[in-house]
């Protein structure tokens, strides 16, 4: 019995642990998932990249992740015009570019809709998406991050 029970503590030990330093980033369109990639929080650097469709110069933005989602910390672009961020962080010129840092904006979700434009990117700790490789040109991608229990629960139904 004393095993057993051993057992089932060393059991919900790896599994408090994975939950704090293993999740998934999960892509999906409208019609359900399309990827499942499992990641080292602490490790995992995203980078969303993508041709400004105003501009038509490419952008960069940077992420960082947290338990519930992703945080938007850096953004690098290469010409400033409409509907380029002006607002919250230091914003600098450097290296020819604007480079705008430490935003720290909460997002819970990634919404994307794909254009037709090519150089869509995703790059998830050095792994890199084609956005238009995983949906259609107009499509909607939802790009999320859960703690393995936490997607266990969202696959099962338990909210």
């Amino acid at each position: 019995m004393k095993k057993i029970i051993l057992v089932l503590i060393f059991l919900l030990l790896i599994i408090v642990l994975m939950n704090y330093t293993v999740g998934l980033i999960v892509f999906s369109s409208d019609n359900g998932v399309i990827k499942v990639r499992p990641i080292f929080v602490q490790a995992t650097e995203i980078e969303l990249k993508y041709i400004h469709s105003v501009a038509q110069t490419q952008v960069s933005e940077n992420f960082e992740l947290d338990n519930n989602g992703f945080i938007l910390n850096k953004t690098v672009f290469e010409s400033y015009g409409a509907g380029l961020p002006l607002d919250g962080g230091d914003f600098k010129r450097k290296n020819g570019k604007f480079v705008q840092e430490g935003q720290n904006i909460r997002i819970d979700e990634l919404v994307l809709r794909v254009s037709r434009t090519e150089g869509q990117e995703l790059i998830v700790s050095g792994e890199v998406y084609d956005l238009q490789l995983l949906v259609e040109p107009g499509q909607r991608l939802f790009v999320n991050f859960y703690s393995p229990w936490n997607y266990l629960k969202l696959s099962f139904g338990f909210n």
